[in-house]
């Protein structure tokens, strides 16, 4: 399976951060800036350089009227996942890594193998 390589805008951002997977997601799950996620994020609760949960920032932006929808989901390939979404985007994440799904298409800052996803929310 062939992921689409985009960093969210992180490296042009010039803000100086890791362990962001959750940021560089969110930007690209949502199609909007580094900049603009990493505010949403940090609004979240999310530290610098710290890993975080994506049912927090998921629930905080809830109240600022952007809708993700959580699917019931039983854990799933990657593969079978995009096969089946071929439309729509989606933010994802499995047992410590967060990215987007676009299009039947992972979006990730490196490639990602055919990991089993646990955590799935399609952008609405």
């Amino acid at each position: 399976m062939k992921t689409k390589i985009s960093d969210g805008g992180f490296k042009s951002s010039r803000i100086s951060d890791s362990n962001n997977c959750t940021v560089t997601g969110l930007a690209n799950a949502l199609g909007i800036s580094y900049e603009l996620a990493d505010q949403l994020c940090t609004q979240a609760g999310r530290k610098r350089r710290k890993g975080f949960h994506m049912e927090e920032i998921v629930t905080y932006t809830h109240r600022l009227g952007l809708r993700f929808r959580r699917l019931p989901y039983k854990k799933q390939k990657l593969s079978e996942f995009c096969l089946k979404h071929s439309k729509g985007r989606y933010y994802v994440g499995n047992v410590n890594h967060a990215f987007a799904i676009v299009d039947g298409t992972p979006v990730n800052a490196y490639p990602v193998s055919n990991v089993t996803l646990l955590d799935v929310w399609k952008v609405v």
